[in-house]
C-alpha cells in the first residue's frame, strides 16, 4: 500500500511538471487582495473584436464581453461592465481560405481551473484597473473567471464575505486569514485555493528553517502587496488546524484508493503540505 501511495504521488508529480505553466494561477486570497473589483456576473453577450497575426492566422483572438452584475464583494457597485480578454482559439481553415474561430482552449486539469468563458453563464470575476479612468481587465489570465453553479455558489459567497470582513477589520488579521485558508481546504469548490496558499507559505517556512535565515517581520495588516509565499501564515497554523487539514487528506486518499477520487493536484499538494509536519502520517495513509 505504501508503494502504491509513492507511485500515486510520483505520477502526479511528473504530470505536474509536464503541465505546470511558468506562473501558476492565483488563489482566492491573492485574487481578492490584488483586485479592484470582485463580482458575480452573468455574461450577457460576447463578440470577437480582433484576430491577431498576419492574415488572421494567429491562434489568439480578443473577445469583448458585456456583463450584468449580480453581486459585488469588493469595489464600486455597478450594474454592468465590459472587458476584453485575449484567448487561445485555434483557427480553422475553410475551403474558401477563411478562418473560423474554433473552440476555447481546453480546461487545465492540473489546477481544476478553467478560463473557458461562455455567454449566458454566471461567473465569479476578479478585475483590476491600471488607473481610475482605465477599463477593467482580468486580475489573472487563468483564474480570474470561475463558473458559478448551484453546488459552489454559496461556498464562494460565504468565503468571500468572510474575507471582506477580515480585511476590513485592521486587527488580528493573520490568525484569521490562517483559519480562513483552513476552511477553504475543507470545502471542495475552494480546496485548491486553500491548499495552494498554505503550501506556498509552508514552503517558505521550511526554506527559512533549512537555511537558518531570520524570518521576515510579520505584517499585521494584509494588503495587495502581501505574498502567499510569506512564512507569516504558516507560523499561525495551530496543531488543531493541522489536524483538520490532515483529516481532509485522509478522506481524499481513501476515496482515491477506492476509485472515487480522481488523482489530481489536490492530493499531491496535500501530501506536500501535510508531509511538512507529519511524515509518519503520510506513510500511514497508504494503508487507508
Amino acid at each position: 500500500a505504501t508503494l502504491l501511495l509513492s507511485t500515486l504521488i510520483l505520477s502526479t508529480k511528473v504530470s505536474a511538471k509536464s503541465k505546470c505553466p511558468v506562473e501558476p494561477p492565483k488563489t482566492l486570497l491573492s485574487l481578492y487582495l490584488q483586485s479592484d473589483l470582485v463580482i458575480i456576473a452573468d455574461i450577457r453577450n460576447e463578440k470577437i473584436t480582433k484576430i491577431g497575426g498576419e492574415e488572421n492566422e494567429s491562434d489568439y483572438v480578443d473577445v469583448e464581453r458585456n456583463l450584468d452584475i449580480v453581486k459585488t464583494f469588493k469595489g464600486q457597485k455597478l450594474p454592468e461592465i465590459s472587458f476584453v480578454k485575449s484567448e487561445y482559439r485555434p483557427a480553422v481553415k475553410t475551403n474558401a481560405g477563411e478562418n473560423n474561430v474554433g473552440e476555447v482552449y481546453a480546461d487545465d486539469e492540473y489546477y481544476n481551473i478553467s478560463d473557458d468563458l461562455k455567454a449566458g453563464k454566471r461567473y465569479l470575476f476578479f478585475f483590476t484597473k491600471a488607473d481610475e479612468n482605465a477599463t477593467f481587465y482580468p486580475t489573472d489570465y487563468r483564474s480570474a473567471g470561475r463558473e458559478m453553479t448551484p453546488e459552489n455558489t454559496s461556498v464562494y459567497e460565504r468565503r468571500l464575505a468572510e474575507l471582506g470582513k477580515i480585511l476590513a477589520n485592521k486587527k488580528n488579521q493573520l490568525p484569521k486569514i490562517a483559519e480562513w485558508l483552513v476552511r477553504l481546504t475543507e470545502d471542495e469548490p475552494t480546496r485548491w485555493d486553500g491548499v495552494s496558499a498554505l503550501a506556498r507559505s509552508f514552503s517558505s517556512l521550511r526554506y527559512e528553517q533549512e537555511e537558518e535565515e531570520a524570518s521576515e517581520e510579520e505584517k499585521l495588516i494584509i494588503d495587495e502587496d502581501f505574498s502567499e509565499y510569506s512564512s507569516a501564515i504558516a507560523r499561525q497554523i495551530s496543531g488543531a488546524q493541522k489536524e483538520r487539514i490532515s483529516s481532509v487528506l485522509t478522506e481524499l486518499m481513501n476515496r482515491s484508493f477506492l476509485g472515487n477520487e480522481k488523482t489530481n493536484n489536490n492530493i499531491y499538494e496535500f501530501t506536500e503540505l501535510v508531509g511538512g509536519w507529519d511524515k509518519t502520517r503520510i506513510a500511514m495513509y497508504g494503508f487507508g
